[in-house]
């Protein structure tokens, strides 16, 4: 049947569980060779793989993230209290998924003589025996490499560890160097702001002629004066806090300019939101208190929130693997700016706070001296800045001697080492393995084998599609499995083959094979039931399709009716009628059609009393010719006359128009259709050349039904020998116990 690759498929889909079932036993019987083929091939290959397979050694390194800190939080931790913003948990992942991380280790390989074992090239040896994993607690980093060679093992994970360990350290030096730099800024700063005060404060002192000694003399002051040391310590807080937002700004603004087209811009909407939900977070943060349960809480939220714009940022970029690093490095930046920006919001509001106080103290207080408060104030603004220099100053000191030791916050808890016993292979499991999905792959090469021919599979095919009658099925009859003993004195005729061929004369009369026989002349009768039925034609589509044997069993079948019945060969180019019948193929049809001959000459008896053969005859140059003649014609005249029924046995109709002729001539064609042999376009090209010469089409024969118990398509034969069994069975019982009885 012609169809194209999707209705096969759709068909395919249709099927129910069992018609699969059956469809692909059906199928492996089918092509049968061919899934031994794909069978022993895949297992062969299969088996080279697994045994030809090298050992595997395994080398792994533990390592564990210790606690980082943002170095730039950690240096204002003592000033701002509140800034101690964490490195986001993805960070380390980051490094790994980087390029640059993967370019340093192919290049640290190399440098150390590195040979890769099973790929071309370092690289592609990296990405395939080298696996990095990181544990869902996020503080436990494990790295494996899987080889052939025991060294090469241990000096990929050695490589990635050390590399790692660089890398790691590597960015927390380029982070503390930076908090220097900050650090070197604000001193510079607080010097300045120093130097300002400390003139204002002589130039105070000289024009108002004050010494710090009587300036606090009345107690009145006490209030106030510890009012204003509050007020100038939270101006210096911030003072601070407005350069660290300067220079967290002026690192996002690097960070943003120097990869903008790398993580795809800052600006992103998502992006946005996220730093408004840390904002919040924050703030709520600072007006908990940190023994409270709702204070952990916001905490982990704001942890949460800072994964989430590290992931923000990576989707924005577009490229995760590639740049999730400085995704990660912007993430904490953005984190910093985020808690400067809440601690400026909280400094401003308490500034305001103690300046309203500040003015209802003097509001109640009209008396007090103002140039003394104003010297307090001064005062106490000087003692600040000196102390948060000092302060800023030992951090810078710690800064610059962690910088000089750093790590990187990793720690190898278990080191690589050198495999001394390959992984145990499993052969035995994976030769199991390699078996089934041997018997997987020459299944489904059956199946699709079967699912893409094209040939006639069933009646319903030749029905649906074609609109005609299904006369009869007739089986596969395999030589080997019948009883030829049956033929009624005749011995059965001995193809060339040694084997005597099929004919139903031979055979029992309960055999399927008769019985299919005897239900296709019931069918072809009942076809003609609007004139008797007195010539007709039997032919096929192409060669060894079934036609000559079908024309001989159809003419014992009607013979056994009890119709005197005449079998012509007129397959006068390729004759086999008179090897079916054993008798002599000359004189014949050809030589009676010439005049070579006489009416009596031709005629053959066969091992039915009831039926008679006419050979092909000698050899013609022009057998359409002959066929198409007034004597044909007169031939079958006188023929109708003797015999109740006559079958013409005609060539195939694709090799010769001889089928045509002959339909024409008689009361119709009888097509013999191959099951697995003919297609759908064959069957279609008879019926049309049938229509060309205004000939009858009785039907079709569906020949060489294989029948078997893995198909419930053609099970009728499965009854007949159940019913003829049986029958068997109870008519020897019968005998045997009359024969007791007597």
């Amino acid at each position: 049947m012609n169809t194209t690759s999707t209705d096969l498929f759709q068909q395919a889909e249709s099927l129910s569980a069992r018609d699969i079932y059956e469809r692909i036993m059906g199928a492996l019987l089918k092509h049968l060779v061919l899934f031994v083929v794909f069978f022993l091939v895949t297992l062969t290959a299969g088996v080279f793989i697994v045994l030809g397979l090298p050992p595997v050694y395994i080398s792994k390194a533990t390592l564990m993230f210790g606690v980082q800190t943002s170095p730039q939080a950690m240096a204002t931790s003592t000033l701002i209290p509140g800034m101690s913003t964490l490195v986001p948990q993805d960070y380390f992942d980051s490094i790994i998924s980087s390029e640059f991380f993967m370019r340093q280790l192919e290049e640290s390989l190399q440098a150390s003589g590195y040979q890769p074992v099973k790929r071309a090239t370092i690289e592609k040896e990296i990405k395939k025996a080298l696996d990095f994993s990181i544990q869902k607690n996020g503080s436990f980093l494990d790295i494996t490499a899987e080889l052939p060679d025991p060294t090469a093992t241990y000096e990929l994970v050695k490589h990635a560890v050390d590399v790692f360990q660089a890398r790691s350290a590597s960015l927390q030096v380029q982070d503390l160097n930076n908090t220097i730099v900050f650090l070197d800024q604000q001193l510079a700063l607080l010097s300045e702001e120093m130097g300002f005060v400390e003139r204002e404060v002589k130039e105070f002192e000289e024009k108002n002629q004050i010494t710090p000694g009587n300036v606090m003399e009345s107690s009145v002051y006490s209030r106030l004066y510890a009012l204003q040391d509050e007020l100038a310590q939270s101006q210096v807080s911030l003072s601070l806090n407005e350069l660290n937002h300067k220079t967290y700004s002026k690192e996002y603004q690097d960070l943003t300019q120097s990869s903008a087209a790398e993580l795809g811009g800052m600006d992103n909407p998502a992006i946005t939101v996220i730093r408004g939900e840390i904002r919040t977070l924050e703030a709520r943060l600072v007006s908990l208190s940190e023994d409270s349960q709702e204070y952990d809480e916001v905490q982990q939220q704001i942890t949460s929130a800072q994964q989430n714009l590290v992931e923000a940022m990576t989707s924005a970029a577009g490229v995760s693997t590639l740049k999730s690093e400085r995704a990660a490095k912007t993430a904490s930046v953005i984190a910093r700016l985020t808690e400067a920006e809440v601690q400026l919001t909280n400094l401003s509001n308490k500034i305001n706070y103690i300046n309203a106080q500040i003015a209802d103290y003097q509001r109640q207080h009209p008396d007090l001296l103002g140039s003394a408060l104003e010297y307090s104030r001064m005062q106490r603004s000087r003692m600040v800045l000196e102390s948060t220099y000092n302060l800023m100053m030992t951090k810078r000191e710690e800064t610059r001697v962690q910088a000089a030791s750093e790590t990187g916050g990793v720690k190898i808890i278990d080191p690589p080492y050198i495999p001394v016993e390959p992984e145990d292979p499993e052969v035995m499991l994976r030769l199991i393995m390699t078996g089934l999905i041997a018997l997987m792959i020459a299944s489904f090469g059956a199946y699709m084998a079967d699912l893409f021919d094209n040939t006639i599979k069933s009646t319903d095919e030749i029905q649906k599609e074609l609109n005609v009658s299904v006369l009869g099925m007739i089986p596969f009859i395999n030589p080997k499995k019948v009883d030829f003993t049956h033929g009624n004195g005749y011995k059965p005729v001995i193809s060339s083959s040694g084997k005597p061929y099929p004919i139903i004369a031979y055979m029992q009369p309960q055999d399927p094979s008769v019985e299919s026989y005897r239900s296709l002349r019931t069918g072809l009768v009942f076809s003609a039931v609007d004139k008797q039925l007195e010539c007709f034609t039997v032919s096929s589509a192409d060669h060894a399709d079934g036609k000559t044997l079908t024309s001989c069993n159809l003419s014992i079948a009607f013979a056994m009716g009890g119709k005197k019945t005449l079998l012509v060969d007129c397959d006068l180019r390729v004759p086999d009628q008179h090897r079916l019948f054993d008798v002599e193929r000359t004189p014949g049809l050809s030589d009676l059609l010439v005049g070579q001959c006489e009416w009596d000459e031709v005629f053959r008896k066969s091992m039915h009393e009831n039926l008679t053969v006419v050979p092909a005859g000698s050899r013609t140059p022009s057998p359409s010719d002959l066929l198409a003649s007034e004597s044909m014609n007169r031939f079958l005249a006188r023929a109708k006359q003797e015999y109740d029924t006559i079958i013409l046995d005609a060539p195939p109709i694709h090799v010769a128009i001889d089928a045509k002729i002959l339909t024409s001539k008689s009361d119709g064609l009888v097509l013999v259709a191959l099951m697995e042999k003919n297609t759908m376009a064959d069957l279609r090209s008879c019926i049309a050349q049938v229509d060309q010469v205004d000939g009858r089409l009785f039907g079709v024969v569906f020949n060489g039904i294989k029948i078997n118990k893995l198909s419930s398509k053609y099970y009728y034969g499965r009854f007949f020998n159940e019913y003829y069994g049986a029958k068997k069975y109870y008519t020897e019982k019968i005998r045997t116990e009359a024969q007791e009885n007597a």
